[in-house]
């Protein structure tokens, strides 16, 4: 099984994820252009990406692929359409952050009942 991640880089220093090796063959990369997208995903049972673009194009020509892994909550740089009609599953990182953006939320809430409470002259 080939995993290729096309941009590593992407979530900060270049993170360390050889124990992919266990499932196979592992490559990383910190970038990749539009123009080496093919090149470097031509093998690949599996693609990592980020923010790399997978459309239908670039899907069409790569008949080993049998998963999309995004690295990160959003999947559209990923033509769906197509992965779907290539019956290649695509899953994301949905959620990750779900409890603290609500934690965020309310501090924020707080902070500001705090900050009007003191400003309105009484």
């Amino acid at each position: 099984m080939n995993i290729v991640f096309l941009d590593a880089l992407t979530l900060g220093d270049m993170p360390e994820l050889e124990s992919f090796n266990e499932l196979g063959t592992y490559t990383q990369y910190p970038e990749t252009s539009p123009e080496q997208r093919l090149e470097r995903s031509l093998s690949a049972d599996i693609i990592i990406t980020n923010k790399v673009k997978i459309d239908s194009a670039l899907m069409e020509q790569l008949p080993k692929l049998k998963l999309i892994c995004v690295a990160a909550t959003g999947t559209n740089n990923i033509d769906l359409d197509k992965a779907s009609a290539l019956n290649i599953p695509v899953k994301n990182v949905k959620g990750y952050s779900t409890n603290s953006v609500a934690q965020l939320t309310f501090g924020f809430i707080i902070e500001l009942y705090i900050v009007f409470l003191f400003m309105i002259p009484m």
